[in-house]
């Protein structure tokens, strides 16, 4: 118990800028969407896409074309049924840059119907 109490004194000391280290983004929860779909994330940090239900992709893309793959990074078709548990699909921010992102599974559909998003948007 004792050991228990030092860790959460230990823990509660640490920086809040550390828990933002891992940012989560939700795939197809509520039918076509990322949520959030807009996010800001510092350099080193991990995106976790987080696939619960359905079959659904990520995939990297630019704002002039964002229905279409870049190559920097593609999750794959991801199907998850119910009971299976969540998917997780991970990239780490390696710059400043903005990272478009779409689903890619029947990319016309799901990104005609506003599944798109963005890392770091430009301001």
């Amino acid at each position: 118990m004792r050991n228990l109490l030092q860790l959460f004194t230990v823990l509660s000391a640490l920086p809040a800028s550390l828990c933002e280290l891992v940012h989560v983004i939700s795939v197809g929860k509520n039918d076509h969407t990322f949520e959030p779909n807009s996010i800001d994330a510092p350099l080193g940090s991990e995106v976790q896409f987080r696939f619960s239900s359905g079959n659904f992709s990520v995939a990297s893309s630019t704002y002039d074309n964002p229905c279409y793959p870049d190559g920097r990074f593609s999750s794959g078709s991801i199907p998850v049924t119910e009971g299976m548990g969540e998917h997780i699909f991970a990239i780490t921010i390696l710059d400043d840059e903005p990272v478009w992102f779409y689903g890619a599974v029947d990319s016309e559909q799901a990104c005609q119907a506003g599944m798109v998003g963005v890392i770091n948007p430009p301001t």
